[in-house]
């Protein structure tokens, strides 16, 4: 491998020298250059392609999160609520009880 490199290096450099002359030495840096600049446009494209995907991934989740937090909150007001309607009845209960007593006591009296 380090051979074919080696001559395709040397190849590379004598091309650019018959195109430009002077460019030999300057080929392979600017080679390099070029070729990174290639590959970071490249994943600065692949993680734009991405971001949407993940934004719409984290607003499914906040979603799904929003709908969990309102049933709770819906579970809890129907609980609370059914909490009262029972302290109601038990409420009425005892004050019909108290009137039955009171009732039942002045009927004694009588």
């Amino acid at each position: 491998m380090k051979a074919f490199v080696d001559v395709e290096f040397s190849e590379v450099q004598i091309e650019a020298e018959d195109l430009i002359p002077g460019w030999g030495p300057h080929i392979w840096p600017e080679a390099m250059r070029f070729h990174q600049m290639i590959q970071e446009h490249n994943q600065q494209k692949i993680k734009q392609e991405e971001l949407p995907e993940r934004t719409s991934e984290e607003k499914r989740k906040a979603a799904a999160e929003q709908r969990r937090q309102k049933t709770l909150a819906l579970q809890r007001e129907r609980d609370l609520k059914k909490k009262e309607e029972d302290a109601e009845k038990i409420a009425q209960q005892l004050i019909e009880e108290e009137e039955r007593e009171k009732n039942s006591k002045s009927k004694k009296k009588n």
